[in-house]
């Protein structure tokens, strides 16, 4: 399977065509979604949601399926970052290197730099905290739909709020990136030089 670098252009990180396939995909329904949200109207008491909510649902079970896509390639890939990378959060000694980690890249994006290395603690942990975030709008939403349960879609739409958070700083994060000369929207987008 053809490996590409995504994260900095001396790393030694590869991500496959099908990894690259999966985040563009649920970008996409992420993106989508969001959008959504933006101008449909919900289901209240006895009145039925808008077309745009319903398309809200749809395409919120395509991210479903599309995250449950991604669980289980997390889990059978090779080298590329492992999914106990991307949530360290049970060992010291990864929760060790991510906060080590993230003092390196607090210091570099004050100077609006990006350090130059192979091992990134911090981009894996953020990466595993998108797919936290979007994987509990997912499940509440699927919640949502199937049982209708009202206490579930308000954890959904909470949720949303920090998506949002993610979405914009893991776009400004890419561009950060591209402008500093790191071609990552490029290699995740398959644009050739």
């Amino acid at each position: 399977m053809k490996e590409f670098s995504i994260t900095n252009r001396n790393s030694k990180i590869q991500r496959s065509v099908t990894t690259r396939l999966i985040h563009l995909t649920l970008a996409l329904l992420i993106v989508i979604q969001l959008t959504l949200s933006l101008v449909m109207t919900a289901p209240s008491g006895s009145k039925a949601g808008d077309q745009w909510f319903e398309l809200h649902e749809k395409f919120g079970l395509a991210a479903l399926a599309a995250l449950l896509v991604f669980w289980v390639w997390s889990l059978l890939r090779k080298k590329e970052v492992k999914a106990a990378e991307l949530f360290p959060y049970f060992s010291a000694a990864r929760m060790s290197a991510l906060y080590s980690d993230f003092r390196d890249v607090a210091r570099h994006a004050i100077r609006l730099t990006i350090a130059d290395k192979n091992d990134q603690p911090f981009a894996n942990a953020m990466h595993g905290l998108g797919i936290i975030i979007a994987s509990v709008m997912a499940v509440s939403g699927a919640i949502g739909y199937f049982l209708k349960i009202g206490f579930i879609l308000g954890v959904h739409e909470i949720v949303s709020k920090l998506m949002w958070a993610y979405l914009i700083g893991h776009v400004l994060a890419a561009i950060l990136h591209q402008v500093r000369g790191d071609a990552v929207l490029s290699r995740m987008f398959f644009i050739k030089k």
